[in-house]
């Protein structure tokens, strides 16, 4: 019974690190994208990063640290008469042993989140062009701005054109403003909505912001709703009201007064 235990126990801890070297990144994008700021610049290069990860765990050397430290952990402990080059041979085949228990989850991955949502993930791709901290790089090549924007379903050819014709403006204006990464793209834009030049990318601009990439932000609307409000009252509650009742909720939470 003892050696079952101790059996169970390492590969327990060997399950727990590679489930943080598979899955932690995953973790902080989930969270990442369901938080309630302008999220429509950064699904594309998220899903992108969580793509190069799979294929880096998958190698099972750097990709997976922490997996390595704990199988060379256990074969220190238990072969310490084995050659260096032997031990290095066992903790490569506890490394594969672990990789094979999560390469379905890679697989579900790629197949639902990369090859079924491809055409999403073109638009949030498209998305960045109205990025001001990326438009100096991504505008060079005007063609492939074109096809990025033709992706965007509620652009037409004529909005196309429209964006294409300011394209140069809003490059220089961000050029000549020296704008970086860390600028806050929301306000940015607010100061743009008069600018000269680039009124066709300020209108479209509004649109795509409002593009959110999970329904959490709403799910967190009703869950509130329902916290302040009860099922019966909602039914006999003014719209109005429940609308006022919301907003002095959102805000107290906003200022740390609940």
């Amino acid at each position: 019974m003892s050696n079952v235990m101790s059996t169970a126990g390492l590969t327990l801890m060997l399950e727990l690190a590679m489930s943080v070297d598979a899955y932690d990144l995953f973790v902080r994008h989930c969270y990442t994208l369901e938080g309630d700021s302008v999220l429509v610049f950064r699904v594309y290069d998220c899903i992108m990063e969580l793509q190069q990860h799979v294929v880096l765990v998958r190698q099972g050397g750097a990709g997976t640290p922490n997996t390595r430290a704990v199988a060379l952990t256990i074969v220190e402990q238990q072969f310490p008469q084995l050659l260096a080059a032997v031990k290095a041979q066992r903790v490569v085949a506890l490394v594969q042993e672990q990789l094979a228990k999560v390469e379905r989850s890679f697989v579900y991955f790629e197949t639902t989140i990369i090859a079924n949502m491809a055409e999403n993930l073109a638009i949030y791709k498209a998305f960045r062009l109205f990025d001001p901290a990326r438009i100096d790089i991504l505008g060079a090549n005007a063609d492939e701005v074109e096809a990025q924007l033709k992706l965007i379903p509620f652009f037409d050819d004529n909005e196309v054109a429209a964006l294409m014709a300011e394209l140069p403006t809003y490059r220089a204006l961000v050029i000549g403003e020296g704008v970086g990464g860390n600028v806050d793209r929301e306000a940015w834009w607010a100061g743009k909505a008069a600018a000269p030049g680039v009124g066709r990318w300020y209108a479209g601009v509004t649109m795509v912001m409002i593009c959110q990439p999970s329904s959490a932000a709403a799910e967190r609307v009703f869950s509130m709703l329902k916290a302040i409000i009860g099922d019966q009252q909602q039914a006999r509650t003014l719209q109005e009201t429940q609308e006022t009742s919301l907003m002095v909720r959102y805000n107290a939470l906003k200022r740390g007064d609940l």
